[in-house]
């Protein structure tokens, strides 16, 4: 899961913040206790030269007072002096804490002119303060991590809340005919240069939408015109009766080629507008219709042979009759075109399949029929050719989602589904 900025920078600062406080606090109680450690030990070196100085070179001597021992024992009587017992067991020389009955002491053991020497002084008051202070100081640095907290997310909000307001701005963008600028009034430099160069993109965009449409609509009119002239012209050779019947069968595959040629293009005309395709439903036998299509494809493709209709029910559709036409014209056409093998054509009681056995559709074929492509369809139209982009678009139109899949050991199953478009299934005999 991705986090937000403002996490991180809390986190960042969270981290950096505590590695700063116990860096200061180790130091701080690491030089604290050198210094300590330095001053018991020069004021116990001084009191150690003071004592030695005064004591007889051949007799023991032993000094006590609150919070200090030290004896001096002569190097011929080691072996019969008692020492104290928070001397035992140490040899010199020596200079370390050593615990005692619950009390620190800070002892040493020196080898001095004449004999042996001892001292120790009492520092459970200085280690208790110290321990105290110890604690002290990490209380303040939580307590100063906890402010610095608190602070860093008050500073983050408001820091954030410019970024979260263009980032707002840039989501509620919707694609119109015309797209709302992002206001660039903020403190921050780097984000007005960021809402300066979104506006510069939406400019760009709009233009190159504008440019677009224009070609559109110009492309809409040359490509109607001639089609219209090609219409007409055929017309009037019918209507002037003069054509034979090989000529009128010439005539009248060129007809449907052109009602067809239109058809496709009102389709994908409209659809690149973004235009509502007008429909008109009404009852139909799948069937019948198909049998139409099939028809309509013997007069301008004589490989239409090879199509064999297998009925496993007779099913009546409430649809655009016209649309379904146009749809299985196209699927049909493409199933001939990439095979030169036979194709079956499928009705069973949810839907249509059309099973070819050529070499199949690539990849990027099957996405765009499948709707599956991370791109858009007209992304594609280059490398898929305009049936392809007219089967989408019927197929969505119509809501009959389709269904595309790879045969073993080779070919193409395209399955369109009814879905709501069902009145009436009934079994067929065999």
């Amino acid at each position: 899961m991705n986090r937000s900025i403002s996490t991180r920078i809390q986190w960042l600062v969270a981290l950096v913040s505590a590695f700063c406080l116990t860096t200061v606090v180790l130091v701080s109680l690491l030089a604290h206790d050198g210094v300590e450690r330095a001053m018991l030990g020069t004021d116990l070196m001084q009191t150690q030269e003071a004592l030695v100085s005064a004591a007889s070179r051949n007799v023991p001597m032993q000094w006590s007072a609150p919070g200090m021992l030290a004896l001096y024992v002569p190097t011929g009587t080691v072996d019969q002096v008692a020492v104290p017992e928070l001397f035992r067991g140490l040899t010199a020389p020596f200079s370390d804490d050593v615990s005692v009955d619950g009390k620190t002491y800070l002892a040493a053991i020196s080898q001095v002119d004449g004999g042996m020497f001892y001292i120790a002084r009492d520092i459970t008051l200085f280690e208790n303060e110290m321990r105290l202070m110890e604690r002290a100081v990490w209380g303040v640095s939580v307590l100063i991590l906890i402010v610095a907290l608190v602070l860093t997310r008050i500073g983050v909000v408001r820091l954030v809340r410019p970024i979260r307001v263009l980032a707002t701005l840039i989501d509620r963008t919707k694609p119109s005919a015309s797209i709302d600028r992002v206001p660039t009034e903020f403190h921050d430099s780097a984000l007005n240069s960021i809402a300066e160069n979104f506006n510069l993109f939406l400019r760009e965009l709009e233009a190159y939408i504008d440019r677009e449409r224009t070609l559109l609509r110009l492309a809409s009119h040359e490509l109607r015109t001639p089609i219209a002239v090609v219409t007409g012209a055929l017309n009037v050779m019918r209507d002037r009766g003069a054509l034979g019947e090989a000529d009128l069968r010439t005539l009248t595959r060129a007809q449907r080629a052109a009602q067809e040629m239109a058809g496709n293009l009102e389709v994908v005309l409209k659809a690149g507008r973004r235009e509502e395709i007008p429909t008109r439903e009404e009852r139909f036998s799948v069937s019948e219709l198909l049998n139409e299509a099939l028809l309509d494809l013997t007069s301008v493709d004589s490989s239409v042979a090879r199509i064999s209709l297998i009925e496993k029910n007779a099913v009546t559709a409430l649809a655009d009759r016209t649309l379904v036409k146009m749809l299985l014209l196209n699927i049909l056409q493409n199933a001939l075109r990439h095979t030169a093998g036979a194709v079956e054509v499928v009705v069973t009681s949810s839907f249509l399949e059309v099973r070819d056995q050529g070499k199949g559709l690539d990849g990027s074929r099957l996405d765009l029929l499948a709707g599956s492509g991370a791109d858009d369809l007209w992304n594609k139209r280059q490398s898929s050719g305009l049936g392809l982009i007219v089967v989408s678009i019927l197929a969505e139109r119509l809501g009959w989602p389709i269904r595309v899949s790879r045969r073993r050991p080779e070919g193409t199953a395209i399955q369109l589904v009814f879905a709501e478009s069902i009145v009436n299934v009934l079994p067929v005999s065999l």
